[in-house]
């Protein structure tokens, strides 16, 4: 592909980025301007004049910072042509900016200070290794910090309090003893936070991963001269690399190979397009490409960071075995005969052929997916998966598969018994067959534990659960039997019209029909093995139409969570202390989050870990996850209908209020995190001049510094009669 370059600046250090929402792209340059282009846009870009040579340059969602040879860091907003304010000042020169994933802090690296700056306060936090560090890069999600030093070793510190050292990784990139040297020598964390890549002293990129911190592959034989940038592209499936070589190389990460290369001489910085097909590097001759990064046909580098490639990898060339197995004529037959445009049975949930008594009406509800070529799942969680491969007459085989293979290998056996229903946990699986009635459980690890149960000939089974605790099975008759998970009956009731369970712990969810249209919802808890449940909820009205219901499950913190089909994830809400003051509240809506993010995908949840929707994004008109599995993602929740600072902040209250095992140090934590969002909301209803609406938020505010912190904005702003107002709230 022939490139065509622009020329912002002469000959020198030339920094680019683009803007976190993508509509700008920044550079700087020797000449002393900042050039801010519309990205993808041929105009002329806007020209800012900068007070000395600027070295390093940074963005965020609202802001973009500057830094250069007369030691002071300067924060614009994003649309400015006037420094905001200033970050930093040293007596030598600063060299190194990165702002944190919020956008709230920025690290700031210099020839004789290494610190960490609120953007709000100019507060900064003073990390160790002052006048010999190179850079420092965020984690995306916790606490962490990379920062690499002179000698070529590189520190992984907690910040969270006083910065602490976590790890060492020694000897893998190479020393640079002048700070001006454009080498790279640092770890940068995958979008997900789970691979670290890091540029080798041999030319290599090492992979490690950031638990163990041990590596786990390397991309190597490309480049022949020390690399001079590595960034992930907005997925994480993707690398792409620059070296001295005069080699721009992208690789796939899943693959481990190069799927482009360009030969450009003197690149020194790449970066992505967060949101287009689209990469963009300097030169030290001053100037500026931009051009697609990934060739057509290869995965996207865009949309849901991918949670690992080496996990992605495996099951690629597992499919890739299964693929080559005989397909039964038979099913495939059946499945265009149905006629489906996509390959699936007609229906998910089936539907009933009269308006009837609800007991000859129930529908069938499936936690999995239909038949496809001959393959389906029969459950998805956050754990891991099962899934079912038609071989013949006899048998099926099926597989479990786990996300994070260091807990457990996956497992694999021949199915003589045609199992239909799974559910998974950490430690067993339990299976049924819902024709003939028969259950089994079965550990993950070999034991003699594992245990059967066969339902009363001419009854059929409805739904199951398992949790770390108790079994369940429910059948058409009304017959729900509790198990203790090693196969001891505890408790056998009569429900009705059982149309789906999940559980957690101790607790079981049962929703029922209530007529054909209405589902109700009971909450069941098992203190113990000497009794029956506690019903915490009884037959509570729950509003999803048994048409509409995707799937149930339970949060990270032991709550009810239902997803439908229109892509709303809901979660139940103040259920533990009473059942008069339990609702349900709205924390994801799919087709909000993909239309704003300019996406045609729906998504199938697995859970909830760390605060955030464990999905599968399905393209286009997708119904249902492929076999295999896609990679999963990681989706901020989010409330529709308000703003996006309201509803993370909504978001966060709920998992906190969810949280009930924090000790007082992660309840601090908590209470500070929920604060800042508040001040955000602060700041923005100040600069409007909405007096009472920035007395409400005060009001809410956890912890009193956050309200000093209050006050300071409504004097930066001149808005002393605010301050005053919001001094006498604190008084009270």
């Amino acid at each position: 592909m022939e490139l065509h370059p622009k020329y912002p600046h002469p000959a020198g250090k030339t920094c680019v980025a683009y803007s976190r929402c993508g509509k700008y792209l920044f550079t700087t340059g020797s000449n002393n301007l900042i050039r801010r282009f519309l990205a993808g846009v041929n105009d002329e870009p806007d020209t800012i004049d900068f007070s000395s040579c600027p070295l390093s340059l940074a963005t965020s969602e609202d802001h973009f910072a500057v830094a250069g040879d007369d030691g002071v860091a300067y924060l614009y907003d994003l649309q400015g042509k006037s420094p905001k304010s200033i970050l930093a000042r040293s007596a030598l020169p600063i060299r190194y900016l990165e702002f944190s994933p919020s956008g709230d802090e920025i690290a700031v690296v210099g020839d004789d200070t290494v610190i960490i700056v609120n953007i709000d306060s100019s507060s900064p936090k003073r990390l160790p290794f002052q006048g010999h560090a190179l850079t420092v890069k965020f984690h995306p999600k916790e606490p962490l910090v990379t920062c690499s030093l002179q000698d070529g070793s590189i520190v992984i510190l907690d910040i969270a309090e006083e910065p602490k050292v976590v790890s060492t990784l020694e000897g893998v990139t190479p020393s640079i003893p002048d700070q001006s040297d454009n080498r790279c020598s640092f770890a940068v964390f995958s979008p997900q936070g789970t691979s670290v890549a890091v540029p080798t002293k041999v030319f290599d990129v090492a992979l490690y991963d950031s638990q163990a911190w041990v590596q786990d592959y390397r991309l190597t034989g490309a480049h022949t001269n020390f690399l001079t940038d590595v960034q992930w592209s907005p997925n994480g499936r993707y690398l792409a690399t620059t070296a001295r070589d005069g080699q721009v190389i992208i690789w796939d990460a899943v693959s481990r190979e190069a799927v482009r290369k360009e030969t450009v001489s003197e690149v020194i910085q790449i970066r992505w397009h967060p949101n287009e097909n689209e990469i963009s590097f300097t030169t030290e001759s001053g100037r500026l490409y931009s051009c697609p990064a990934v060739p057509d046909g290869l995965p996207t580098p865009l949309g849901p960071p991918i949670h690992s490639a080496k996990k992605q990898r495996a099951l690629e060339r597992e499919m890739e075995d299964l693929q080559a197995e005989p397909q039964s004529d038979g099913l495939e037959e059946d499945d265009e005969e149905n006629g489906d445009a996509n390959g699936y049975d007609d229906l998910f949930v089936e539907q009933p052929r009269k308006r009837s008594k609800v007991a000859q009406t129930v529908q069938k509800f499936n936690p999995g997916t239909p038949w496809l070529n001959n393959k389906r799942y029969l459950c998805m969680n956050d754990t891991g998966y099962v899934w079912t491969v038609h071989q013949d007459s006899d048998h099926n085989t099926i597989t479990i598969s786990f996300h994070d293979e260091s807990v457990q290998r996956d497992v694999h056996f021949s199915d003589p018994d045609r199992f239909d229903m799974a559910s998974l946990t950490k430690t067993g699986c339990l299976f049924a067959n819902s024709e003939t009635g028969f259950v089994a459980m079965r550990f993950h690890a070999f034991s003699n534990d594992n245990w059967e149960f066969q339902i009363d000939e001419g009854d059929k089974i409805a739904a199951i659960t398992l949790t770390d605790v108790v079994a369940v099975v429910a059948t058409q008759r009304g017959i729900v039997t509790t198990f203790s998970v090693y196969g001891m009956v505890l408790d056998v009731t009569r429900q009705r019209n059982v149309f789906a369970l999940a559980g957690h712990g101790r607790t079981v969810l049962v929703l029922r029909h209530f007529d054909q249209d209405r589902l109700v919802y009971s909450v069941e808890h098992f203190g113990d093995e000497t009794h029956g449940p506690d019903y915490l909820i009884s037959d509570a009205h729950l509003d999803v139409a048994p048409s509409e219901l995707r799937t149930i499950f339970f949060g990270e913190f032991g709550d009810p969570c239902v997803y439908d089909h229109a892509g709303c994830l809901m979660t139940l809400t103040n259920w533990r202390s009473s059942q008069t003051q339990a609702r349900w509240t709205p924390i994801f809506d799919g087709p909000s989050y993909s239309s704003k993010n300019g996406r045609q995908e729906s998504y199938w949840p697995l859970g909830i870990v760390d605060s955030e929707l464990l999905c599968i994004p399905l393209k286009g008109q997708q119904r249902f996850p492929p076999v295999p599995l896609p990679v999963t993602a990681s989706l901020p929740l989010m409330i529709p209908g308000i703003s996006e600072i309201e509803s993370e902040y909504l978001c966060q209250r709920v998992m906190a209020t969810q949280n009930t095992a924090q000790d007082e140090e992660e309840l601090a934590s908590v209470e500070t995190a929920l604060d800042k969002l508040l001040l955000r909301q602060f700041q923005l209803a100040a600069s409007e001049n909405r007096i009472n609406k920035c007395l409400c938020i005060v009001r809410r505010l956890n912890q009193p510094r956050s309200g000093e912190a209050a006050v300071q904005i409504a004097l930066h702003m001149d808005l002393t009669n605010l301050a005053e107002k919001i001094q006498g709230v604190l008084e009270q």
